[in-house]
């Protein structure tokens, strides 16, 4: 949050990789609440319900030579310090688009979780982090955000949504827009209209003057507290506020760096003990 005040001062451009922000329906749509097209929000929802992730599908394709520290950044997903926990690391795009149709970020949460498939016994392979989360977040208005996101084998079921209720009706952050949200991965999408070349394009405007002066740092910050507020309160159990995070003695980094390094790895957080700092 300092470099991203310091950014500001600078007139910097920073872009977030938060795609939504680029995506014309998105943006159309969100543009479009917050000028009362579906009269005062009065709740949000969003979800990341999908398939695992894991960089290294198999314990017989790491290397013998892939020891510690090396083997965690090749298997990065499984372990809290380095991908955040699923709420972090792939569900903050969901929360992003909540915060950004607020124009905040809630002020507390109260979530739970916990590993209902992932092994406890093999944490060299499956790490030390949930399988789902759920949370409920505040905003200053008393507005709720409920967010659910989980990571469950081939065949559950599955979402990857947002929803915002108004007092006048209700939109899914892309159905106000000009156009479906796109799906770049389609052969008949125009590339052009991909989030993904958006924001590059955006991006490069930004920074020759020549379009919008484009600045995330702040707001995606603030959408990554959030989404950190939510792990924690699910590790520890407690009802966490956003002065409780931003007073939080937390570091989950090593000590030290070295790919030949062993490292530890912490135990699968329990609620009642693991302590939140």
């Amino acid at each position: 949050m300092k470099a991203a005040k310091k950014s500001e001062e600078l007139k910097l451009t920073v872009m977030s990789g938060a795609q939504r922000r680029n995506d014309k329906g998105y943006m159309e749509t969100v543009d479009k609440i917050h000028n009362g097209a579906i009269g005062d929000v009065v709740a949000t929802y969003a979800y990341w319900v999908d398939t695992p992730v894991f960089p290294i599908k198999s314990k017989a394709d790491r290397k013998p030579n892939w020891n510690g520290m090396t083997w965690q950044h090749r298997q990065w997903y499984s372990f809290v310090w380095i991908c955040g926990d699923q709420i972090v690391e792939q569900h903050l795009h969901n929360i992003d688009v909540c915060n950004w149709v607020m124009g905040a970020h809630p002020v507390e949460c109260l979530a739970s979780g916990g590993a209902a498939w992932r092994p406890k016994d093999d944490p060299e392979f499956y790490g030390n982090i949930y399988d789902h989360i759920s949370a409920d977040f505040v905003y200053p208005n008393g507005v709720h955000m409920s967010s659910h996101c989980r990571q469950f084998p081939a065949g559950s079921e599955k979402r990857v949504s947002e929803l915002i209720v108004g007092s006048k009706g209700r939109s899914n952050g892309y159905d106000l827009g000009s156009g479906p949200a796109v799906d770049p991965r389609s052969p008949r999408s125009d590339p052009r209209q991909s989030p993904y070349v958006r924001e590059h394009t955006a991006m490069l405007a930004s920074i020759r003057g020549d379009g919008p002066y484009i600045n995330h740092g702040m707001t995606v910050a603030e959408t990554t507290m959030t989404c950190i507020m939510g792990r924690e309160s699910a590790y520890s159990g407690q009802k966490l506020t956003w002065d409780m995070m931003m007073n939080s003695q937390l570091d989950l980094q090593p000590k030290e760096f070295d790919y030949d390094l062993k490292l530890d790895i912490s135990p699968l957080p329990v609620p009642g003990i693991y302590k939140f700092v």
